[in-house]
């Protein structure tokens, strides 16, 4: 049992280390994007499932330069187009808007 507790001490600490240091990536690629937290790539911010940006970035090893011109959440803009005008580009439902 207390083993048990361990590794699941493990796994909550390793995911509280991964969030700063993804958070820190994309903020060094897309230093101007509004929408920066764990919605990016999670469902939302108390399920930590991913979405499907996030889905789309694990498949190309954290590159975010390789899925930009993706329209990973299939709402018919660009991931690149939605981080650049402040929408999620894992949420089919937050697309930019036409201000």
């Amino acid at each position: 049992m207390k083993n048990l507790l361990l590794i699941f001490i493990l796994i909550l600490s390793m995911g509280v280390e991964a969030k700063p240091k993804f958070l820190k990536g994309f903020s060094a690629n897309y230093p101007g994007a509004k929408v920066n937290d764990c919605v990016i790539c999670h469902v939302n911010e108390s399920n930590f499932m991913m979405n499907a940006y996030g889905a789309s970035l694990m498949v190309n090893k954290m590159d975010f330069k390789a899925i930009e011109e993706e329209d990973s959440d299939g709402d018919g803009v660009s991931n690149i187009a939605e981080i650049n005008a402040g929408s999620n580009p894992g949420d089919k439902s937050s697309v930019p808007s036409n201000e």
